[in-house]
């Protein structure tokens, strides 16, 4: 297929419910979007619209740069920065249903942005909507009027999903109840919803079931969700909001995007996925994209801590190098904030010093551990290890003999028994010359 002039198309993106997306090049690769769309959709009416368009930009909508005649079709040429991705293809790329989530969270987030210019219905598919910079941008572009459901023969399942049934129906209700609609089934869809099982796998009866507005089920049974979490509130609200938008009577469906932002951050929240996922290194990513998003809740910071640390010892090698690394940067911030009161993480640095053959830091970390906590004396027998791994044996034997000191003291206090105070001497007998 040839492009308009001056533009090369190198790649088709695919069918949408306003035309046919395609990848091109104009000035540098990837720089343009051309849409192309039949000519009984590209009317006076049609033209008038994104005469109208072109002139009310808004934010995160593309720029129009030409538009006309090419090869027998009405194009429309938007420029865009090289590096975009349709949401399409960043969620498929992003494995886990809480990123996807929190992608489409900022999808919602964008409909007031686009909402303001002139486009209604916005016309809301993962192929129209692009990332850039890990911002959703949308490929503007006036609806194109469907004389019969047949005008929509070959678009993709996951298109038609999106389309209200009232569309289809011919009886639109209005223009932010389809905005809605088309929202929360893209939500839907990351959730990886089942689709209803149809008679034939054909246009005639999909287009049938989406003017019933059963051909996507809004169920969490089916869906990416672990069946662990299936009984969670925050999972169970997320679902009800979702059918909430995509409701069969679109005057029932909310008009902004804040019922459904408000459901999706409840269900990405870290504490409750974790609480309802066993894959341990799940829980870790989960965490890192929520620090990532917000680098100062130090709850969080620990809380990685805390799974990092159970995890430790399940990898090896450059991996397991790697978390030491990370949890020792993330203790240290830690501490710095006087956030760790727990004696234990002291002991815990310790040993992530010791696992990169760092004794001097190790022995500054069991010395805080000791001093923060005077009864542990295991804090005291790595204290002392380390001075003598260093070759240090004078320091190593000044901490059997405080260790000793505190052991007599804590018999006299009944902290320990006689016998357990011998079994604490016997471990510093190695650190007395």
């Amino acid at each position: 297929m040839d492009g308009p002039p001056g533009v090369r198309l190198t790649a088709a993106v695919g069918r949408t419910g306003r035309g046919t997306l395609w990848r091109a090049t104009r000035e540098v690769d990837h720089d343009r979007i051309v849409r192309f769309i039949d000519p009984r959709f590209s009317d006076g009416r049609f033209r008038q619209a994104l005469t109208a368009l072109r002139g009310r930009a808004s934010g995160r909508m593309l720029a129009i740069r030409e538009d006309g005649w090419s090869d027998g079709q009405y194009y429309v040429e938007y420029a865009v920065d090289p590096s975009w991705r349709t949401l399409e293809e960043r969620l498929a790329a992003l494995p886990d249903w809480w990123d996807r989530l929190a992608l489409l969270d900022q999808v919602c987030a964008a409909l007031d942005h686009w909402r303001h210019g002139p486009v209604r219905p916005l016309g809301i598919t993962a192929r129209e909507i692009v990332i850039i910079d890990d911002q959703p941008w949308l490929a503007p572009c006036p609806p194109t009027t469907v004389a019969s459901p047949c005008d929509l023969f070959g678009l993709d399942v996951t298109v038609v999903e999106t389309l209200a049934p009232e569309l289809i129906r011919g009886t639109p209700f209005d223009d932010q109840a389809q905005d809605a609609y088309a929202l929360a089934t893209l939500v839907a869809q990351a959730m990886a919803c089942p689709r209803t099982r149809l008679a034939a796998d054909d246009d005639e009866h999909r287009i049938e079931a989406q003017a019933r507005g059963v051909l996507l089920r809004s169920t969490v049974d089916g869906s990416a969700v672990p069946a662990t979490m299936h009984g969670s509130p925050q999972v169970e609200r997320l679902f009800r909001t979702i059918r909430h938008y995509r409701h069969s009577r679109p005057d029932v469906r909310p008009r902004d995007a804040s019922e459904l932002r408000d459901a999706i951050a409840a269900a990405i929240d870290p504490v409750t996925l974790i609480g309802g996922i066993a894959d341990g290194d799940a829980a870790i990513r989960i965490v890192d994209a929520a620090l990532a998003r917000e680098p100062e809740r130090t709850d969080l910071r620990l809380l990685r801590c805390e799974l990092a640390w159970d995890q430790l010892d399940l990898v090896a090698g450059s991996p397991a190098d790697d978390r030491v690394d990370r949890l020792t940067r993330d203790l240290k911030v830690l501490f710095g904030q006087n956030v760790l009161t727990d004696p234990l993480w002291h002991k815990r640095l310790a040993h992530l010093h010791l696992r990169r053959d760092d004794h001097r830091a190790a022995a500054n970390a069991f010395h805080a551990a000791a001093a923060a906590d005077p009864s542990d004396l295991d804090a005291l027998v790595g204290y002392a290890r380390s001075w003598l791994a260093l070759g240090e044996r004078g320091y190593a034997h000044q901490t059997a003999v405080e260790a000793n000191r505190r052991i007599d003291r804590m018999v006299r206090n009944q902290l320990l028994t006689p016998g357990e105070a011998d079994q604490w001497r016997t471990r510093f007998v190695p650190f007395t010359p």
